[in-house]
């Protein structure tokens, strides 16, 4: 039988990917972020409670309905291609600095009380 690392490259072109609903994603996080190629991560319904591998050519990132998410990682504004982020019904509270620098994110959120890392947002289109 084929362990997880195997089986991931076998799909080093893949660009959409998605691990919704799938509860043992912790261990799948490292594999996938060798996935040079992928462009559109959802990882919605799931356990994740901190998201920090970085995936330079990332364009999507959902993450909604993860209920353990607290917080977004510090490098996200490092994610220049990254142009959607949804991070509906989850625990996150603050955005992290340099969100403001991606101009063509636009932001699907719950709505929160604005703290002022937020109030650098008004320039992204939020959804």
């Amino acid at each position: 039988m084929s362990t997880i690392h195997e089986w991931f490259t076998k799909f080093k072109f893949l660009r959409i990917l998605s691990l919704s609903h799938y509860y043992n994603l912790e261990e799948l996080l490292d594999f996938v972020g060798n996935l040079e190629h992928l462009r559109l991560l959802y990882l919605s319904w799931t356990n994740i409670k901190n998201y920090m591998k970085r995936f330079s050519h990332l364009q999507i990132l959902k993450l909604n309905w993860c209920s353990y998410l607290e917080e977004l990682p510090s490098n996200l504004h490092l994610l220049t291609t990254l142009c959607r982020l949804e991070f509906i019904f989850t625990r996150v509270r603050k955005v992290p600095p340099g969100l403001e620098k991606l101009k063509n994110l636009k932001i699907m959120m719950d709505l929160f009380e604005v703290d002022h890392n937020m109030e650098r947002l008004r320039i992204l289109r939020m959804h």
